[in-house]
């Protein structure tokens, strides 16, 4: 099993407790699948950029690599992206393979006995060489759309960035060698030595039909609406700290999140500028917007290829983790101090939070302490980012408030993070009562 970090935001502390998504030259590229929940891994062997690797983590945290495909191979920090439509526990994954020339399929076998558990396909087969010069710039990122038209049938509709062109294109499962250009860049360049845009990435905004744009010529994020003729281009965000990379969009919150070298900015949909997320990464190399691991909501997933480690930043007001300081509880006894994480991933403060713990045991049910936060100057606000709360939990059968009676065994210690109107988060942890 994998441990996920969750990190505080903005300064992280980049330590890797959460390690072995690879077993090759570490994790460098994240997809989501939100319908079932999942993270996937790619990975290849460095230098060479072969041997393909596929890792899945689930929604309970626990972490399984799924297998290699040693034939593929691509360029450092090439993307990967779920098929739509084909999620719900067995998706398929799009790759680029520059050994094919193609950007591939990779069917994944979940179950846990599997051999093998990941087969290629081709998908698009790429009418230019990719890499041409073997320097590693044949990098692309992928956004992929389900699509149909009139009444005709439902199918694959793929936008995708490649940087041995520098340039954005989409291509259609019905029409499969029709490559449609949307917008290039650096075309002063020759293809192949595209080192300033090796890194641009892009995610599509369902509520919009657009694209939104990395561009490391010019350091900034730039929408792209594909369905004008001729596409149309605006800028998001300008005058970067450095050169933007991955992007995650949250439409329902609308915040664009964007890696700038070991760090994470987040800013309005409608553009402007951009605020520190996260940094104190060792080797960033993407982010991803999925499904939280513990609790509800979403969270910001980050891979750091250095330290082959995968970072979970909850984007919801959640409690992320509880640390008791023992597990063991006596009933009627002194109480037991915990610290736990407490995370507001909602861009505002909140205000008359707190925490309420319970000790839960068959239908017994007590209270065991709580308190209103103390995260700020004001007691009870909860502002963005993350927060250590202190107190202590006891097992009590009276004057606890609650049902029936505790005894000496395995319980529950059940802790709500709330507001008078609101609950956000539990978190529970196994103890032992005597």
């Amino acid at each position: 099993m994998v441990t996920l970090v969750n990190v505080p935001s903005p300064s992280i502390i980049a330590a890797a407790t959460g390690t072995g998504v690879s077993t090759l030259s570490g994790g460098e590229a994240l997809a989501a699948d939100l319908a079932a929940s999942n993270v996937y891994v790619k990975s290849h062997q460095d230098p060479s950029g072969t041997d393909q690797q596929f890792a899945q983590i689930f929604q309970n945290r626990q972490f399984r690599i799924l297998g290699d495909l040693p034939s593929l191979r691509d360029s450092d920090g090439s993307g990967i992206a779920v098929s739509p439509g084909s999620g719900g526990g067995t998706p398929n994954l799009i790759v680029a393979d520059e050994a094919g020339n193609r950007i591939a399929s990779i069917g994944l076998v979940i179950p846990l006995v599997c051999s093998p558990c990941v087969t290629s396909s081709t998908l698009f087969a790429i009418p230019w060489t990719m890499n041409p010069n073997g320097n590693g710039t044949g990098h692309q990122q992928y956004a992929p759309i389900l699509t149909a038209f009139g009444t005709g049938p439902t199918h694959l509709l793929l936008y995708f960035w490649d940087s041995t062109q520098s340039a954005l294109y989409s291509v259609d499962a019905l029409a499969p060698t029709t490559f449609t250009p949307l917008l290039a860049l650096e075309q002063n360049v020759p293809a192949g030595q595209h080192v300033a845009t090796v890194g641009n990435h892009i995610v599509y905004d369902f509520n919009t039909a657009t694209l939104l744009l990395t561009d490391g010529s010019t350091n900034t994020v730039i929408e792209v609406n594909p369905a004008n003729s001729p596409v149309t281009t605006s800028t998001l965000f300008s005058n970067l700290p450095g050169t933007p990379t991955s992007i995650a969009l949250k439409a329902d919150t609308n915040q664009v999140f964007v890696q700038i070298g070991n760090s994470i900015y987040v800013g309005p949909r409608s553009g402007g500028s951009l605020s520190l997320f996260a940094t104190g990464f060792t080797l960033l190399t993407d982010i991803v917007i999925g499904n939280a691991t513990l609790g509800s909501g979403s969270s910001l997933f980050a891979v750091d290829k250095q330290l082959n480690t995968v970072y979970e930043m909850p984007l919801a007001i959640a409690i992320s983790s509880v640390n008791l300081s023992s597990t063991t509880l006596t009933i009627g006894g002194s109480s037991v101090p915990y610290t736990a994480i407490l995370s507001n991933g909602s861009g505002t403060t909140v205000s008359s939070v707190f925490v309420q713990a319970y000790i839960d045991q068959g239908t017994a049910s007590r209270g065991a302490g709580g308190s209103l936060v103390t995260c700020a100057q004001t007691l009870g606000d909860l502002p963005p980012g993350s927060c250590n709360f202190n107190l202590s939990v006891s097992a009590s059968n009276s004057p606890a408030a609650g049902t029936g009676t505790l005894v000496p065994g395995p319980a529950t210690a059940r802790f709500e993070l709330r507001s008078p109107s609101t609950l956000f988060s539990v978190f529970t942890v196994t103890v032992t009562l005597q």
